[in-house]
């Protein structure tokens, strides 16, 4: 289980890959603003307590990543489903928050900055890609507890690893590249000069 840990932050890793990194020169993007100003072309409003949300979302997620590993690992398969299903709904919940609280607006202020709209796609795209990988997880293995799915068990382990790593590195590139383009929708837009556009 120490992977678990390691994506939690509760066991020290070795160097941190550097998929994702911005450059050392992009301002904070942390700039004042009126937070009742639609995004161009939408009614969707900036809200300033919404990165914090989501990171939120992401600690709760993480940790019932971590459950569900713990109660496989202990053989505790109906806690094991049940977590599964509260882990889907969760994450389901917050994927579509972000297409529509968070792309869409960025895409919508950022349709004159054809780099910055680049990015902000490459980062969806990926999205999608990793939600439709987590809920085919999810529902394979949401009746992993009956004893007619005994197969099923012995590959558990390995795929919930795989999807762990996936989840963790996208928390990484959203929480410290694309959280830093969200800023009022008439704040000035950090400098977006990425090295590494995000990568499925």
């Amino acid at each position: 289980m120490g992977w678990v840990r390691r994506l939690l932050g509760t066991e020290k890793a070795g160097k941190k890959e550097d998929a994702c990194r911005a450059p050392s020169d992009a301002s904070s993007g942390a700039v004042a603003g009126p937070s009742d100003i639609y995004a161009p072309g939408t009614r969707i409003v900036y809200d300033p307590e919404l990165i914090a949300q989501y990171k939120e979302d992401h600690r709760r997620l993480l940790g019932l990543f971590s459950a569900i590993d713990e109660a496989f690992w202990y053989g505790e398969l109906e806690a094991t489903t049940e977590m599964l299903k509260r882990f889907l709904v969760g994450f389901q919940e917050h994927v579509l928050s972000e297409k529509i609280r968070l792309y869409i607006y960025l895409e919508h202020k950022l349709v004159h900055n054809p780099r910055g709209f680049e990015v902000v796609q490459g980062f969806r795209h990926e999205m999608d890609g990793i939600a439709k990988a987590v809920i085919e997880f999810m529902v394979r293995y949401e009746e992993i507890y009956l004893q007619s799915h005994a197969q099923l068990r012995a590959s558990f382990a390995d795929e919930l690893a795989h999807i762990g790593q996936l989840l963790a590195k996208r928390i990484r590139c959203e929480e410290e590249d694309l959280y830093r383009l969200y800023v009022p929708a008439d704040g000035v837009m950090p400098a977006i000069s990425f090295d590494t556009v995000a990568r499925s």
